[in-house]
């Protein structure tokens, strides 16, 4: 016991004192054993060590208030007496967090995909590499039959759910409201045991039980009924005449699900819709988006490879021996799926930029905690002084230590406060630039406090540390006589290594940026093939198609209207439709060519702008056309072909005719994809394209819409621009591009206010050299130039380093493009010249200043 007592009074005082006190301990004890025996003598001796123990406590914790108050006027003073210096200190971490925090807020949200599923770890979707007529193909479909089957087979599988997604299905009516944009899913009730998706009204277990029942969001139930109760009412789908009934109201879908859905039917529905006799339990037709909810002691490889076998086992009939099957998480579909077909994954990201935004923000906060220490550890020799006399008047190493580091925790919280404000200043250009759907209230959670948090600590104590426990060792003789031996070099070096890692890292920022901005520049400037100019485009409905030839006819009675063509749109498809297994004239054996089929109708290339490179396209002159193709340019070299023209081609065995014309390359989806080799036929499809004049184009418009409504009273004009459209697939990294430029923007000026607080430092250590250079006949120029190089210097060393992590970001993520710039050699220069011309104007100010100051004013400096 006694043990114990010396240990717990030992954290509060010296050995000496502790001693004493245990020794007049011990002896009341055992003079009040001899009086009133052990029970209450035993009472007094852990009264009094009771009594002792709270008295030092309190005592203690005064003191630690009263020192802590102490430290941190100190800190006030100090920042009252360095007003530019602590002002720096305090902007740069406050721009550091407030980056580091706008960042965090934006990856949060990235990385928050589907998660709001109670079981998302558990959650995973089928996917398969196939071999399609000789063509690889990745795809997320699988026949319908899989899922059930699956959970009844392999023990490891707890449900499943499975649905094929319709865009623009159907027209779907209440009253008089009419709904032309709908998303529908054709899903089972097992939907809802895999995925949480809350219910506002109805029961998730009956909710698609009968036939024509369907699950509306809230969304949709406002825009129907209002504030009426949706349960119960009748929704009619026009376009097949069938009505169903609402049994149930979902909440609005969060923007962070990779699955967007308007409207939940029953799969059993695809009978009487399409008056098909397809069984949902057949293994060859009926193919859906398949997910499962597996147990939490699976092991995926093994789970991987039975699902394949058991897949091949009751497919065999349709060509799937060499299929291999796997299963992507759920948490992973959002940043890291490329699968063929895969339009049910709405808003897709990009991992790359989730590292690219990481790595900004660590660096920021690097930078901003390296312009904390290179100012602080700058100031060392005033501060010095105040170590000694401290120590003189008997401060201990960790009292010096415990002051610096509470001055530095001191900045930091100034610094969090002020990065919170702006972070609530600038969240709103942020929300605009990532046309996401961002929530402030994020910063809240528990995570992202405990986050913040972490950061702000970490963040002073890590900018503290340096010139806290430098300081602190500092021999006290030498202290007072301004001797410090090699530890002005060492600082001096120290200093040297953080500006290089800041321009380290604002070089391979600026070098992203660059090489973002040249790829985005080169894809708006690049010519794809054709002219994506005045090219408005409008749905082709099939009550459409028995008229196509008399609306054309209507269409180019206005002579705004040039051209006029249906078919695939070049924006339809961003990855195309390969088919292998086709025959042509001339073909060896082994060389087997996936082909993208387009439809295309009469004066499709003028209507585009495209030209031909060898004979002709189709002609309603040659109603022999429909027999024919028209191949391009890159089909014609996979076939190998020198003479194409006249040509027997076969896409299929029972269809096979003549090329009849070779057309220009021309882009059929993003630059992400390469030109594949590309098969036409004579038919119109999908869209109708008309070229209209730049002029009058609002009145060209309502003249095509007056042609719509002639023929479609019933359903809203559907129509967009071609190239607002091209413009639309690169949204996302437009939208992300700007923010990081905005973001390297603020690195750089954290980067340069330091450095301008380092030049204001490194030139009044100057100021009597500069006095005697000049008294020797310096020139203004060549002192100017001697403060400069060393800066220089060290921005083109930091530019050096900074070469291969940017060349290997900049590369990944050029890799995603199959068109793209090459990284050449001047674009690090480039960016070389930028950071020392930015250096440059930086300590332009505070050099030229040190160098017009009279030689008489700076000798008698001090």
């Amino acid at each position: 016991m006694i043990k114990t007592v010396e240990r717990i009074l030992g954290f509060f005082t010296d050995r000496f004192t502790v001693l004493a006190i245990v020794e007049d301990l011990d002896e009341k004890f055992r003079k009040n054993r001899r009086n009133n025996g052990k029970v209450i003598s035993l009472l007094r001796y852990y009264s009094a060590i009771f009594l002792i123990l709270t008295s030092f406590f309190l005592e203690n914790l005064n003191w630690r208030l009263v020192m802590f108050r102490n430290y941190l006027k100190i800190a006030w003073r100090d920042i009252k007496t360095q007003k530019a210096f602590s002002a720096i200190k305090i902007m740069s971490l406050a721009l550091g967090l407030a980056t580091s925090l706008l960042i965090t807020i934006w990856i949060h949200y990235e990385m928050s995909f589907d998660m709001f599923h109670k079981n998302y770890d558990n959650i995973y979707r089928l996917a398969r590499t196939y071999i399609f007529n000789g063509v690889v193909r990745t795809s997320p479909w699988f026949p319908r039959a899989i899922g059930p089957a699956l959970v009844e087979n392999i023990p490891e599988v707890i449900n499943f759910a499975r649905f094929d997604q319709h865009k623009n299905f159907d027209r779907i009516q209440s009253g008089d409201i009419v709904d032309y944009g709908s998303t529908l899913f054709m899903t089972d009730n097992t939907f809802f045991e895999v995925f949480d998706f809350p219910f506002i009204s109805g029961d998730p277990v009956t909710a698609l039980s009968n036939l024509n029942s369907v699950v509306i969001t809230e969304d949709v139930a406002k825009m129907f009924f209002g504030n009426e109760d949706p349960m119960g009412k009748t929704l009619l789908f026009l376009d097949k005449n069938i009505p169903a009934t609402v049994t149930g109201v979902l909440k609005n879908i969060p923007e962070n699900s990779h699955i967007q859905f308007d409207y939940l039917v029953p799969s059993e529905v695809i009978r009487s819709w399409w008056g098909t006799s397809d069984d949902l339990d057949d293994w060859e037709i009926g193919w859906a988006n398949c997910y499962l909810l597996l147990r939490n002691d699976f092991e995926k490889e093994d789970l991987e490879k039975k699902t394949e076998n058991f897949f091949k086992q009751n497919n065999k009939e349709n060509g799937q021996e060499n299929t291999l099957v796997w299963l992507e998480p759920l948490k992973d579909l959002h940043l890291r799926s490329d699968l063929f077909w895969d339009h049910s994954n709405n808003a897709k990201g990009n991992i790359v930029y989730i590292y690219i935004f990481m790595f900004i923000a660590i660096s920021v906060m690097g930078i901003a905690c390296a312009n904390f220490m290179n100012l602080s550890t700058a100031r060392y020799m005033k501060r010095s002084m105040e170590v000694g006399i401290r120590k003189v008047s008997g401060a201990q190493k960790q009292d010096i230590i415990k002051q610096f580091l509470c001055e530095s925790l001191f900045l930091s919280f100034t610094s969090l406060l002020i990065a919170v404000i702006l972070v609530f200043l600038l969240f709103p250009v942020l929300k605009d630039l990532s046309g996401r759907n961002l929530d402030l209230s994020m910063i809240y959670t528990g995570k992202v406090a405990l986050y913040i948090l972490f950061i702000t600590l970490a963040a002073g104590l890590i900018s503290g540390s340096y010139p806290a426990f430098f300081l602190s060792n500092f021999d006290l003789v030498n202290v007072l006589k301004s001797k410090y031996g090699n530890a002005k070099n060492s600082i001096l070096s120290f200093r040297k290594s953080l500006v290089v890692f800041q321009f380290m890292c604002t070089t391979v920022l600026i070098i992203i940026s660059l090489v973002i901005f040249f790829q985005l520049d080169y894809i708006k400037k690049k010519d794809l093939g054709f002219n994506r100019m005045n090219i408005l485009s409008f749905s082709f409905h099939r009550e459409f198609w028995p008229h196509f030839d008399t609306i054309k006819e209507e269409l180019l009675k206005n002579p705004d209207i040039l051209y006029v063509s249906s078919g695939f749109s070049p924006s339809m498809d961003k990855k195309g439709h390969a088919f292998g297994g086709i025959d042509w004239e001339g073909r060896s054996p082994d060389n087997d060519v996936p082909f993208d089929l387009y439809f295309a109708h009469y004066d499709f290339p003028e209507a585009l702008g495209i030209e031909m490179a060898e004979g002709r396209f189709f002609s309603k002159e040659h109603p022999g056309d429909r027999q024919h193709f028209v191949v391009n340019e890159t089909a014609v070299k996979e076939m190998g072909m020198e003479d194409p023209i006249g040509k027997t081609f076969t896409p299929d065995p029972g269809l096979e005719g003549k090329i009849i014309g070779v057309i220009k390359d021309f882009h059929t989806s993003t630059l992400k994809a390469r030109i594949v080799p590309t098969y036409f036929i004579c038919k119109p499809n999908i869209r109708i394209i008309t070229r209209i004049r730049p002029v009058n184009t609002a009145k060209s418009i309502e003249y095509i819409e007056s042609i719509w409504k002639r023929f479609l009273p019933d359903r809203e004009f559907d129509y967009y621009f071609l190239d607002d459209e091209l413009k639309a697939f690169y949204n996302n990294d437009r939208n992300t591009a700007k923010i990081i430029q905005y973001f390297a923007f603020l690195t750089l000026f954290v980067s340069c206010i330091g450095l301008l607080g380092l030049v204001s430092h490194y030139t009044e250590q100057k100021v009597k050299e500069i006095g005697i250079r000049k008294t020797l006949g310096a020139s203004i120029p060549g002192i100017i130039g001697m403060i400069s190089k060393e800066f220089i210097i060290l921005v083109v060393l930091g530019n050096m380093m900074a070469l291969p992590l940017s060349y290997y970001i900049g590369r990944n993520w050029l890799d995603t493009f199959a068109y793209r710039i090459d990284l050449d050699w001047w674009i690090f220069g480039y960016s070389t010249l930028i950071m020392i011309l930015i250096t440059f104007l930086t300590i332009n100010y505070q050099t030229i200043k040190a160098a017009l100051l009279n030689p008489a004013d700076a000798l008698r400096y001090e």
